[in-house]
């Protein structure tokens, strides 16, 4: 399993620029943030950045908070410094990470963000568990999914995540969603807060 973000790489054929231009179109990064960045002063953890698509723009409105980009793979993380470094920020971090071990300490982030990372995941509750593992007791998470409908990028049909799949892979694992939304005719994003009543393993 590789963590991929939508800045980095398609799936299998779909690895084009072309491809990954037309994703960009259709995936409102602001929407996205929006929901998931609560104030300014938010620790996020992106992972599976990839190369920024989201990290850049949330360390911007990140002016007193900090955004951890994680990745398994060292040369999207060094394209994710750069990008940030010709922007100018300092308030990233960048983690390699192994495919089920985020080497983030327990409740340190208080939002995460998974953009077109789950469906790629073999073991999705292994992987939620950790993802639930860094986040705060008060922590938000955004899974962004691509439509499980023919389309021309992206993954094939039947590896991609029905909004009523991922809304129940979040629930097993400890957190409450509390919002789905259609983000366009390619992308839902699904919101889900750290449950309070469950405690991660």
């Amino acid at each position: 399993m590789e963590l991929t973000g939508p800045g980095r790489r398609g799936h299998g054929g779909h690895g084009g620029r072309g491809g990954a231009e037309q994703r960009a179109r259709m995936l409102p990064v602001d929407a996205v943030l929006a929901l998931l960045l609560r104030s300014d002063a938010e620790t996020l953890a992106d992972v599976g950045c990839g190369h920024g698509f989201f990290t850049i723009p949330a360390a911007k409105k990140l002016r007193q908070g900090r955004v951890m980009a994680v990745d398994t793979d060292p040369g999207a993380l060094a394209e994710a410094r750069q990008r940030a470094a010709e922007a100018g920020l300092s308030n990233v971090d960048f983690v390699l990470s192994q495919p089920y071990r985020i080497p983030i300490g327990d409740r340190t982030a208080s939002a995460a963000l998974l953009a077109t990372v789950l469906h790629e995941v073999e073991d999705k509750p292994r992987f939620l568990a950790e993802v639930r593992r860094i986040l705060s007791p008060t922590g938000r998470l955004v899974v962004v999914e691509f439509h499980k409908q023919e389309m021309p990028f992206g993954p094939p049909v039947g590896e991609r995540l029905a909004e009523e799949e991922t809304r129940d892979l979040l629930g097993r694992a400890g957190l409450a969603v509390v919002g789905t939304d259609r983000l366009s005719e390619a992308f839902y994003q699904v919101v889900a807060d750290v449950d309070p009543t469950t405690e991660h393993r």
